[in-house]
């Protein structure tokens, strides 16, 4: 099974139910709540206290088979760090790592819509596959690579462009 399935396959909160760090119970809870308020489950599950980060990290990796990473461990050419815009990344908390031919891998700390992995396929051109990392150190590295004040720029300009300004 590709990497790209099984990211977008399950969420973290059905992950964490298998390996038995949530209720039934808690589950519906933290599904009915990022619902409601739009978050990613696994957001939800860690500002619960529901789980540590390091706890999502493990069950990821045991559940469906990915191989884990330390995002500050890892300095990916630079051709990589553009292949996705900055705002994409950090809207879907994605690091890209590397490029192998046909294959984009990217960090994540939790699931990824599976509209989401397909738009990045056809936006890049490129099968992707995944790694997982721990959510703060991936957001650390995602902050200080593409950092957020950049992000303003490169969309006011994107504007301008489009506006003609």
């Amino acid at each position: 099974m590709r990497t790209a399935t099984k990211i977008s396959s399950v969420n973290a909160g059905q992950v964490l139910r298998a390996e038995g760090l949530l209720t039934p119970e808690q589950l519906d809870e933290v599904q009915r709540e990022a619902a409601t308020t739009g978050e990613r489950i696994a957001d939800v599950i860690l500002a619960r206290g529901l789980a540590t980060e390091y706890d999502l990290a493990k069950a990821m990796v045991h559940q469906l088979s990915l191989p884990y990473i330390s995002a500050r461990n890892y300095d990916p050419p630079k051709d990589v760090r553009a292949i996705v815009p900055p705002q994409t990344l950090h809207q879907h908390r994605l690091l890209p790592l590397d490029v192998f031919g046909e294959v984009a891998l990217f960090a994540t700390f939790t699931d990824l819509d599976p509209q989401v992995v397909a738009d990045l396929e056809a936006e890049t051109g490129k099968r992707l596959a995944f790694v997982i990392a721990q959510k703060g150190e991936l957001e650390a590295v995602l902050n200080e690579r593409y950092p957020p004040e950049d992000l303003g720029k490169q969309v006011a300009s994107r504007l301008d462009q489009l506006f003609g300004q």
